[in-house]
C-alpha cells in the first residue's frame, strides 16, 4: 500500500488547481480595482465625501459592484487558506509512519496509566470499605452490651 501511495501527486494536483483559481481571482480583483478607480475619477459626489463615508456611498450607489467585490474577496481568502493548508500537509511516508508510531506509543502508555490508576483507586476504595465495616462492627458491639 505504501509503495502505491500517490498522496504527493494528489496534493500537488490540488495545489495547482488552487493556484490557478487564485490567479483567476487575482485577475478579478484587479478588474474590480480598475472599476473602483474609474468610479473615483468620474464620480464627483464621491470626491467630496470623507473616507469613512465613501464605503457607504459605494455600497448604496453601486450595490452590484460591492457585492461582486465581497464575493471575489471571499474566494481569494478561501483559496489562500486552502493553499496554506495544503502546504502544511506532509506527504512523506516516513514522517507519517513515525507520527503513527508515536501516537501508538502514547496510546499504549495511556492505557497503562489508566490501569495503574484503576488499581490504586480499587485498593483505596477496598481499604475504605474495610475500615467502614470495622467501624460499624465496633459500633454495634459497643451498643449491644
Amino acid at each position: 500500500l505504501r509503495s502505491e501511495d500517490n498522496s504527493a501527486q494528489v496534493i500537488q494536483k490540488e495545489k495547482d488547481l488552487k493556484n490557478k483559481s487564485l490567479e483567476t481571482t487575482k485577475t478579478n480583483l484587479k478588474d474590480l480595482e480598475e472599476d473602483l478607480i474609474a468610479i473615483f475619477k468620474n464620480d464627483s459626489d464621491i470626491r467630496s465625501l470623507k473616507p469613512e463615508e465613501k464605503v457607504g456611498f459605494l455600497t448604496a450607489k453601486y450595490p452590484a459592484l460591492m457585492l461582486k467585490k465581497s464575493e471575489v474577496e471571499r474566494y481569494y481568502n478561501t483559496y489562500v487558506n486552502e493553499l496554506v493548508r495544503l502546504d502544511s500537509l506532509n506527504d512523506r511516508v516516513e514522517v507519517v509512519k513515525e507520527t503513527s508510531d508515536i501516537y501508538f506509543l502514547k496510546g499504549e502508555s495511556k492505557a497503562k496509566l489508566i490501569l495503574a490508576v484503576g488499581i490504586v483507586m480499587g485498593l483505596f476504595l477496598g481499604m475504605m470499605v474495610a475500615f467502614l465495616k470495622e467501624f460499624i462492627d465496633g459500633y454495634k458491639r459497643r451498643y449491644q452490651r
